[in-house]
C-alpha cells in the first residue's frame, strides 16, 4: 500500500508538478539571434568566425560559435537572456570583440564592423653554406664560401 501511495504521489510531481516547477525555474530561450559582420568599407565580411563568450566569476566560457555566410551574416540559435561578448575574427582582419545584453525581446543583434589588419613586407629568406665541415679525423675548411676571403683574392689580383 504504501509503494502504491509514493508512486502516485511521485506521479503527480512529475507528471502535474514537474514541468510546471522546471519551467518556471529555467530561463527563456531565444530561438534565434542573427546579425552582421562588415569591413570598413560597409560591406559584409564573409567567412568571419564569432563566438559568444559568457563571463562568470573572471571565468569565461563559449557559449556558442557560429561563421559568417557570404554576406557576412551569422546566427545563434537557444540562447538564454544575459551580458556576453561577442568575439570576432577572420583571417586578414585585427579582432575584435563587443559586450552585448540578450533579452527575451532580442532576435537581431545588428551590424558590428572589423578593422582590416596591417599588410606585411616582404620576407627575405637566405641562407649561407657551412664554411666548416667536421670530418671523423680532421675539420675541413672551404676557402671558397668565405666572403673574406674573396675580398683577399680581389685585392691580391689588384697589385
Amino acid at each position: 500500500m504504501k509503494k502504491v501511495l509514493v508512486s502516485i504521489c511521485l506521479f503527480v510531481f512529475y507528471g502535474i508538478g514537474g514541468p510546471a516547477l522546471a519551467a518556471s525555474t529555467a530561463k527563456e530561450l531565444i530561438p534565434v539571434l542573427s546579425g552582421k559582420i562588415i569591413n570598413s568599407k560597409g560591406i559584409g565580411t564573409p567567412y568571419a568566425a564569432v563566438a559568444l563568450v559568457s563571463s562568470v566569476n573572471n571565468e569565461f566560457k563559449v557559449v556558442s560559435l557560429a561563421s559568417c555566410g557570404e554576406d557576412g551574416k551569422f546566427s545563434f540559435t537557444k540562447l538564454s537572456s544575459g551580458k556576453y561578448s561577442l568575439e570576432i575574427s577572420c583571417v586578414g582582419y585585427t579582432p575584435a570583440k563587443y559586450g552585448i545584453e540578450v533579452n527575451e525581446n532580442s532576435t537581431d543583434l545588428g551590424t558590428f564592423s572589423i578593422i582590416e589588419g596591417v599588410e606585411l613586407k616582404d620576407a627575405v629568406v637566405s641562407t649561407s653554406r657551412v664554411l666548416v665541415k667536421t670530418k671523423v679525423d680532421r675539420l675541413v675548411y672551404d676557402v671558397e664560401k668565405d666572403p673574406d676571403a674573396a675580398k683577399i683574392k680581389h685585392i691580391a689580383n689588384i697589385g
